[in-house]
C-alpha cells in the first residue's frame, strides 16, 4: 500500500501530469500539509480525524473557504485514484467535509481612475522597457507573466482597436 507522499506522485504520472510543474507543485504542497499534519501514511490508515486536523490547520492559517474546499478535493482525488488502482474498498475520510469555516474571500478593488493616470503619464515621460511593461499592465489587464511573454505576433496595430492575442508560448503558460 503506497504512502501518501508516493500516491500523489504515482497520481501524477498515472494522469499523464507528471510534465505539468504548476500541477504538481500544487499537488506536492497539498499532500506536504497533510503529511504536515498527520504524517505520511499508508492512505487507508487516514482517518476522519485527520481530515479534521487537515481542515482546522487550514481554518487557523486564515485561508478562504474556496482554497479550504479546492485544497480537499486535491487530497480527496488523490485518495479515490489510489484506492480505486489498489482495490481498496473504504471510505475515503476526506470526503463529505463542511468547508464553512474558511476565511471570507478578500474582495480585490482595481487601481482607481486617477491615479493610475498618473502612473501611465509618468510611464510616457520615463519611456523605457520597465515603464512600457507598467504601462502595457495597466492598459489591458494582462497577468505579468502574460505581459512579459509578449512577441510582435502577438500585437495588432492595423486594426479598429489594438489588439493583443494571447497564446500559450514555450516560455509563458497562460492562467485562464
Amino acid at each position: 500500500m503506497p504512502l501518501l507522499k508516493e500516491a500523489a506522485d504515482t497520481c501524477c504520472k498515472m494522469k499523464g501530469k507528471s510534465d505539468d510543474k504548476r500541477f504538481c507543485s500544487y499537488v506536492s504542497r497539498v499532500v506536504a500539509e497533510v503529511v504536515a499534519v498527520s504524517g505520511n501514511k499508508s492512505i487507508k490508515a487516514y482517518t476522519r480525524a485527520d481530515a479534521f486536523r487537515f481542515s482546522d490547520t487550514l481554518v487557523t492559517r486564515g485561508v478562504a473557504q474556496a482554497t479550504v474546499k479546492r485544497n480537499f478535493e486535491c487530497i480527496r482525488a488523490i485518495w479515490i485514484f489510489i484506492a480505486t488502482e489498489n482495490a481498496i474498498d473504504a471510505v475515503n475520510p476526506f470526503s463529505n467535509m463542511n468547508y464553512g469555516n474558511g476565511a471570507k474571500p478578500v474582495r480585490r478593488l482595481p487601481i482607481p481612475y486617477e491615479p493610475l493616470r498618473v502612473i501611465q503619464a509618468e510611464c510616457r515621460r520615463k519611456d523605457d522597457e520597465m515603464r512600457w511593461l507598467i504601462a502595457v499592465l495597466s492598459d489591458s489587464r494582462m497577468r505579468l507573466a502574460e505581459a512579459i511573454g509578449l512577441t510582435k505576433q502577438d500585437i495588432s496595430l492595423d486594426c479598429k482597436v489594438p489588439l493583443v492575442t494571447l497564446t500559450e508560448r514555450p516560455w509563458r503558460p497562460l492562467k485562464t
